[in-house]
């Protein structure tokens, strides 16, 4: 009887409709005009022009990507633009297997509040890592405000504020729970500060709000004035005494001093966050029907911006890529000097503009260009076999490898009009070394432990005239013939001077042995 019953329920799914199929199979099902979406299609397809839409595109260049500003006109005509730049940068950074950072006094790294601190431990619970940031913005707003009090009363000195106590650090050792050898990890939360303000981050994004949006965030406010007052009166009532100043006059005596210490910023975090959490509700509606109602989604930015998405350590990054060829292009300019204060090449490598200290081009780099003389190129002119002369790039070329990729600014890839706008806007800093560079070959110890010449091998000790090999001076092993390091002049005028001082110990022994009466 079970087994008819269960014969008798299986039943076979109607098969879905054509377009139901090819919609969700499409990329295209997850179209959106606001967000500068790359798409592609096999190479097949491409040399046909066929990229899946309504009609064909004029793009017939295999592996390439488009943008679609709009994915059908009234007109019947589809707006799209190449995208190949977009995805080939992510690619390449991809390849390169490196961690981007961001500039901290940029505005996307100051937008990211909390998430900015990638610290990844086994000691610190994430509420420690938000404790100890918070600390440290406590300490900058007492600053500026003992900054702004000396100004007020016509002094200059400020007070330095001290370190944390011997008390607050054997509490912060105390929440850290131990279990034993192999077992230090955090197996609970961290207790928290009596003062909640490590949300302080947790703010709507006012730039990326509509019009309507922004009005309605105002009107919001403004709704917040009594409690905003009565939040002001119990913070700075815990340092001074204000029980005689009015709602009214709160605001216009104490203002700077709320400013200062950003009670504003404080406030509204606490706001949101309850506001994201479900706390607040309308007046009369059960708790309930509040829980079960859609709740607004805490944006998380993406450290990265989106570029990368793993974290390779520098170790991995070493081990995972090799060097590739590059060019330096120029010195540079003392406008754009501002971020660094030693002598430095601008270069070219991987497609990107590379900052390469001089101290790591080696001897022999040459620019190609020189665009603050009268000449403008650095690099010879060889013939190029047809009558004419061209630029000698050898003498520019180097193998390179990317050690640090900072984010200056991000590029705008969602908005009304983010298709309109390609990701040449993104700006990048970048900083490279060369193989087997000057400081590279100055490293303590080439060789690979446990092997005979790295237990022979005598380090480097620095002088006034720099850095001296014993290992040369005593007959040991040379470095590594990859490691290629051009004896300059002071090391041959080292090995004079050791020569002429063999040469006049060994004439006075020569004269005390003279000297001496035979026996």
């Amino acid at each position: 009887m079970a087994t008819q019953v269960a014969i008798k329920g299986a039943k076979t799914l109607p098969p879905s409709s054509p377009f139901g199929e090819l919609l969700r199979r499409s990329k295209f099902a997850a179209y959106d005009p606001k967000i500068r979406q790359a798409y592609t299609a096999p190479a097949s397809y491409i040399s046909r022009g066929n990229w899946g839409l309504k009609r064909p595109i004029a793009n017939k260049q295999r592996h390439s990507n488009i943008v679609l500003r709009n994915f059908e006109e009234h007109a019947h005509y589809i707006e799209w633009d190449k995208a190949s730049a977009q995805v080939d940068l992510v690619k390449r950074v991809e390849e390169l297997n490196i961690t981007p950072t961001v500039v901290p006094s940029t505005t996307w790294g100051m937008g990211l509040g909390p998430s900015a601190t990638q610290i990844d431990s086994e000691f610190a619970s994430q509420d420690l890592i938000e404790e100890a940031r918070q600390r440290e913005t406590d300490k900058l707003a007492e600053r500026e405000q003992a900054a702004f009090e000396a100004l007020e009363n016509g002094t200059e000195e400020t007070n330095v504020l001290p370190f944390p106590t011997v008390e607050y650090n054997l509490k912060v050792l105390d929440s850290l729970p131990s279990r034993g050898p192999g077992g230090y990890g955090m197996s609970g939360r961290a207790t928290r500060s009596s003062q909640e303000q490590s949300d302080a981050f947790v703010q709507y994004n006012i730039a990326a709000m509509t019009p309507r949006q922004f009005n309605a965030y105002l009107d919001e406010l403004r709704s917040l004035r009594p409690q905003f007052l009565q939040y002001i009166r119990e913070e700075l009532s815990k340092t001074q005494n204000i029980s005689d100043i009015a709602d009214d006059q709160l605001v216009t005596l104490l203002g700077r001093t709320a400013v200062t210490k950003s009670l504003h910023r404080f406030f509204l975090a606490e706001h949101t966050k309850k506001k994201l959490d479900g706390e607040l509700g309308a007046a009369g509606v059960r708790p309930e029907e509040v829980a079960n109602a859609p709740q607004p989604i805490l944006g998380r930015p993406h450290q990265q911006a989106g570029l990368m998405y793993a974290s390779p350590t520098k170790v991995e990054t070493f081990f995972s890529t090799d060097y590739a060829p590059g060019f330096i292009l120029q010195n540079v300019s003392t406008s754009g000097h501002m971020f660094s204060t030693r002598d430095e090449y601008i270069t070219t490598f991987a497609g990107l503009t590379a900052v390469l200290p001089k101290n790591d081009a080696g001897p022999s780099a040459v620019p190609l260009i020189e665009p603050f003389s009268a000449e403008g190129i650095s690099a010879e002119l060889v013939s190029d076999g047809k009558g004419g002369e061209t630029l000698d790039p050898s003498t520019s070329e180097r193998r390179m490898r990317m050690t640090e990729l900072s984010i200056q600014s991000p590029p705008v890839v969602v908005g009304y009009d983010a298709p309109n706008k390609p990701i040449r806007q993104i700006e990048l800093r970048s900083k490279v070394v060369v193989d087997a560079g000057a400081n590279q070959n100055m490293r303590d110890m080439p060789y690979t432990p446990g092997s005979f010449k790295y237990a022979n091998y005598l380090p480097k000790v620095s002088t006034k005239w720099g850095q001296t090999d014993y290992s040369r001076l005593f007959g040991g092993h040379q470095q590594k013939p990859g490691m290629k390091q051009p004896i300059g002049d002071l090391e041959r005028r080292d090995a004079r001077r050791r020569e002429q001082g063999k040469s006049a110990t060994l004439d006075t022994l020569s004269k005390m042995m003279k000297g001496q009466p035979k026996k």
